[in-house]
Parts: structure tokens; sequence; C-alpha cells
């Protein structure tokens, strides 16, 4: 019923006013969806509709359009400064853009908020670095969760989301990683190699340690979709992560009379 009221509400609304902040590509899977706002005839409010994107094909992406990949399915997503790779049943939301050059208008993302799921992103080095008021250069991409924060200025990190835990976990490749706790004061730095779990209880002190061996293996899963991309492949992501012939996306195995069900959240 959610997704006919989906397709129902597209037929009666226009597309509301947007900027373009990336590109969907590389597709893996039957069940990627991009969620985009429109404006509704009759009331005048945006609401958003989904467009199932086909195994393949490139899609170009709104400044706050919301990406959804099913059980079996996997993406990757060029923005200007950053790669993300996009693992199976996995949420997010563009939230925050700026322009990059005043002169093209080409558009900067800054912030991601992962609803639930997994995401590998390789952000490139900025060129300017921005001040905050301690006078240290301010991270210019984030990642959000529900229960953490997590900031780069360059780097090849990941980040995953269990909302039924409110569980967080974030593994640096390459680079250095902050990670801040929501609702606290926590931050800690997490190094390459390392990595770090945060909950949304104040009280469980942040500790950061060598990448666990089930973790190891959630990100190289994230990582099939990037393995032939000579970016994600670097010296440190192979040190780290060992042979890319190892990223393997290992689907579960689903009841045939299941196979070919939506996923609905």
């Amino acid at each position: 019923m959610k997704s006919l009221f989906l397709v129902l509400t597209a037929l009666s609304c226009i597309p509301a006013h947007a900027v373009v902040c990336g590109q969907l590509v590389g597709v893996k899977g039957s069940s990627v969806e991009v969620l985009r706002l429109q404006r509704d005839r009759s009331t005048d409010d945006k609401v958003r509709y989904a467009m199932k994107v086909e195994e393949s094909k490139v899609m170009a992406l709104d400044c706050d359009d919301v990406v959804l990949t099913g059980r079996d399915s996997s993406a990757k997503v060029i923005f200007a400064d950053s790669k993300v790779a996009v693992g199976p049943e996995t949420r997010f939301e563009i939230s925050a853009h700026a322009k990059r050059d005043s002169k093209s208008g080409e558009q900067e993302v800054n912030l991601l908020s992962l609803t639930y799921g997994k995401l590998r992103a390789l952000v490139s080095p900025s060129k300017e670095k921005t001040k905050e008021k301690s006078g240290e250069p301010s991270a210019r991409f984030q990642i959000k969760t529900y229960s953490a924060v997590v900031g780069v200025r360059g780097t090849d990190f990941y980040v995953s989301y269990d909302p039924n835990a409110a569980l967080t976990e974030q593994v640096t490749i390459d680079g250095l990683v902050e990670v801040k706790q929501t609702g606290g004061q926590q931050v800690v730095q997490v190094s390459g190699g390392n990595q770090v779990v945060v909950t949304d209880k104040p009280a469980r002190v942040l500790s950061v340690t060598a990448i666990q061996d089930s973790v190891r293996n959630d990100v190289r899963r994230v990582s099939a979709v990037v393995r032939d991309d000579k970016e994600f492949t670097h010296v440190k992501a192979v040190e780290v992560l060992g042979s890319p012939k190892a990223w393997v996306l290992e689907r579960e195995k689903v009841p045939e009379n299941l196979k070919n069900l939506k996923d609905e959240f």
C-alpha cells in the first residue's frame, strides 16, 4: 500500500526546484531507489516519491534526495569531492551542501544522514581548509547517525548504523577521522587501521581499537561494488582490507517464495 501511495502521489505532483549534487552509478541488484521531493499540485506541499534505478544505469542526484538499497542491492555515488560505496539494506539522505565553485555552480556535499545500513566513503583532501573558532581546520564532510557524527577532511572510512541497537560502528581505512557521540561530549580521533563503536548511552566510554575481523568483513562486503575503482583500491586499503578479490558481497539465502517481495521501511 505504501508503494501504491507513492506512485499515485507522483501522478499529481510537479518537480520541486532542485540542484544536482552528484550521480548514482554502478548500481547492482534490483532494489535501488531514489526518493525525490515533488510539489503536490493540490496542496503545494513537498512530498517524496520513489524512482527505481535499473542495474548499471546512471542517475543524477538532487541535493535533497534519499538513496535506498534493498537486501540484494548496492551502488556507488559520486559527489564533487567524494565517492561513497552504498551497501545493501541502507538508507541515507543528502542533508547539506554548498557551492564548491561560484563560477560553475558545482555543489559540494557536506553532510549525509545515515538512517540505517553501511557506507564506505572516500573523501578528497580539501584545497582550502576552513577555520573553526578554535583555529583548527573544521571537518568538510560528515556522516551523521542517531548516535554519532563522523567528520573528516580527507580520508577513506566506513560507517554503519543499526537502529535497533542505536549502534554506530566507524572504521578508518586511511587518514584520521573525528567521531563524536550524539548527546554527549565524548570525541575520539580514529586513525587508519582502527575502529570505534558508539551507542546512544553517554555513560559508555568511547574506546578506539584495532579493526575486529567481523567488522573488517562488513567493510569488504560494502566495498564489493567499488573493487574495480582504482581510487578505492589504493595501497593502504589493500593493506587494511586485503586483496580486492576478497571484497565480495555474500548475499543471504532467501526462500524462493520471498525473493520478489519488496522491502518496506
